[in-house]
């Protein structure tokens, strides 16, 4: 019950976003927020899914994974109907960074992969105190995997349909040559190459 009460409590101070990029705490250059906020326009414009990034002096009452959620919640971030959004959300009191990922795009980036991202990117940055280079770097890996995989979803069927072929072209004059080698008695110095290589 005190729990639901703190997060009742909680979601009635949630800060109201002005665009993508909100900081409450004041950390980031202008240029900064210019490359955050270019990465999830950018986002937006060719895959449809939506990157906020929130970074507030402290969470409480909650915890950082709590206040992720329910502010993931609040501000409505992603498609209606396909829960594409993701929120980076630092909380400087706390020392804690969330990605906070809607369904729609947790076959892309999952818990591990987030991690990762975190683990390459943010904690590098921040352990020397450049938290706008980590929220910029964070950033553009998450957008990067979400625009990599909508470029190989639409990638033509016609250029997989070319490249079945050459791989039956590949393969048939492979086995036309081993063929050759083995009837004419003179294949031991593709066979030496081959072995060596």
């Amino acid at each position: 019950l005190f729990l639901c009460a703190a997060a009742a409590c909680a979601a009635d101070q949630f800060p109201r976003p002005t665009g993508f990029i909100n900081d409450y705490a004041g950390i980031l250059t202008p240029q900064e927020k210019q490359q955050l906020t270019e990465l999830a326009q950018t986002l937006e414009a060719k895959t449809g899914a939506e990157l906020a990034v929130a970074i507030v002096k402290s969470v409480a009452p909650l915890d950082p994974k709590m206040y992720a959620v329910k502010l993931f919640e609040n501000w409505q971030i992603g498609q209606k109907g396909k829960d594409n959004g993701l929120l980076i959300l630092l909380a400087m009191d706390e020392r804690r960074i969330e990605i906070e990922v809607g369904y729609g795009l947790e076959g892309i980036i999952n818990d591990a992969k987030a991690g990762a991202i975190l683990d390459q990117y943010a904690i590098p940055n921040f352990k020397a105190g450049k938290f706008g280079a980590g929220l910029v770097q964070t950033a553009a890996a998450v957008a990067g995997k979400i625009l990599g995989t909508k470029e190989e979803n639409s990638q033509p069927v016609k250029q997989e349909k070319e490249a079945d072929w050459t791989s039956v072209i590949i393969t048939t004059v492979v086995i036309l040559v081993i063929l050759s080698i083995f009837t004419s008695g003179t294949g031991s110095g593709l066979a030496g190459a081959i072995f060596g290589a």
